[in-house]
């Protein structure tokens, strides 16, 4: 298995987005207009892809942006069906955290699996009532938990913040970003 970046204008790009959309719902994934502005570098917010790729097979890709120096959102990890729980969801996170040390991770409630599988790398919970604005206009907000993997304590409200601000554009005085904040363990 190979792990690499992309470099804008991949030729992984349409299957990149292909299986980002297959694996997310509409709630909780960007349009495919911004992912594709993100895959070409025309987005003002400079959104990174790790990739895992094997016999010129695409088994899974890793979403990113820095938010401070230091300090990560992994926004998507979506590995290939046939490929999950085979190690590539890991080899990706692995890389990442070579890349930076902190790393922020968007989780559901009553996602198990996935609390075990960052649990595996160190993840604790950091904000229980993180909310996700609506990614359109005429979805809803996602209610969902914060999570860290090597976030220092004195960088965590820092780094919701950054988060909010940087990724999200939402000002300190949105309710979101407060109640994150005021929640922030």
């Amino acid at each position: 298995m190979t792990l690499r970046e992309i470099e804008v204008g991949d030729g992984r790009s349409d299957e990149v987005v292909a299986l980002l959309q297959q694996l997310f719902t509409p709630e909780t994934l960007e349009p495919e207009a911004l992912l594709r502005a993100e895959l070409t570098g025309q987005r003002e917010l400079p959104v990174r892809y790790l990739v895992a790729e094997e016999d010129d097979c695409l088994l899974g890709v890793l979403r990113y942006a820095e938010l401070l120096p230091g300090v990560s959102i992994a926004i998507h990890l979506a590995v290939d069906p046939d490929r999950q729980s085979g190690g590539v969801g890991t080899a990706l996170m692995r890389k990442l955290l070579s890349i930076t040390p902190s790393v922020l991770l968007e989780v559901g409630d009553g996602e198990e699996r996935l609390d075990r599988f960052y649990g595996r790398l160190g993840a604790r919970v950091i904000a229980p009532d993180y909310t996700q604005p609506a990614l359109q206009e005429h979805l809803p907000s996602v209610p969902l938990r914060l999570m860290a993997i090597s976030l220092p304590t004195e960088q965590i409200r820092p780094a919701i913040w950054a988060l909010y601000r940087n990724f999200w554009g939402m000002p300190l005085d949105h309710p979101f970003v407060k109640r994150a904040l005021e929640t922030a363990i």
